[in-house]
């Protein structure tokens, strides 16, 4: 070491960094978890009986993996919507996925609980 010289220790890198490079690298890879479980709760919602002889369980958990799955696929296109407009102003993408999620709240309360669309 050079006379005068701090001894400098570089601390390691966080994982987190890393995975932050790879997913600017490419950023429809946060697309995969969201839109995996979309598709798992849309193919659970499915197989779910609604009415069985099991009764409340079985409407739980059917009613559970309804709102889950358009949950998660307005997550799905939340997520599309920010890759694709990301050189935009973040604002357009935010009110975006605020409408997005709003329709998921929609669709749930129409299609997955049963309720009757006012007006």
């Amino acid at each position: 070491m050079a006379p005068g010289a701090a001894d400098v220790t570089v601390p390691p890198a966080r994982p987190g960094r890393v995975m932050r490079g790879i997913a600017r690298a490419n950023p429809y890879r946060r697309l995969i978890p969201p839109a995996l479980l979309a598709m798992l709760g849309f193919a659970a919602h499915a197989v779910v009986p609604g009415t069985a002889p099991e009764g409340m369980v079985m409407a739980i958990l059917r009613i559970g993996t309804g709102i889950g799955a358009w949950v998660a696929l307005a997550w799905v296109l939340s997520r599309l919507v920010g890759v694709l407009l990301h050189a935009k102003p973040r604002l357009l993408a935010d009110l975006i996925s605020v409408a997005l999620f709003a329709a998921a709240a929609i669709i749930v309360t129409q299609y997955v609980l049963g309720s009757p669309a006012p007006g």
